[in-house]
């Protein structure tokens, strides 16, 4: 039998320091999609506006230093919950 925990959370680094977002969810997904693909015609705004509903003010001043590509490439892992430099984390 599966058995799940909910309420995790996503670990991300910026300048070594680390960041979380609460992890994406399949109650996410219309969202998540949406923003998925007004990303791939610039817009951004929704993928500023995922991050803003979850992320306190360290880790959205934090996601603000990075560049734009270095965004994506962090709403596409973060959405994906893809294993790689940043991992969920046990917190």
């Amino acid at each position: 039998m599966a058995s799940f925990e909910t309420g995790g959370k996503y670990t991300f680094h910026v300048d070594g320091k680390p960041y979380m977002l609460p992890m994406a969810t399949f109650g996410d997904a219309e969202e998540l999609q949406a923003a998925l693909e007004s990303a791939r015609g610039q817009g951004l705004g929704v993928i500023r506006a995922a991050f803003e509903k979850r992320a306190d003010k360290r880790t959205m001043a934090a996601i603000d230093k990075l560049t734009f590509p270095q965004v994506g490439a962090l709403f596409r892992e973060w959405a994906g919950a893809t294993v790689g430099e940043s991992q969920p984390s046990a917190d």
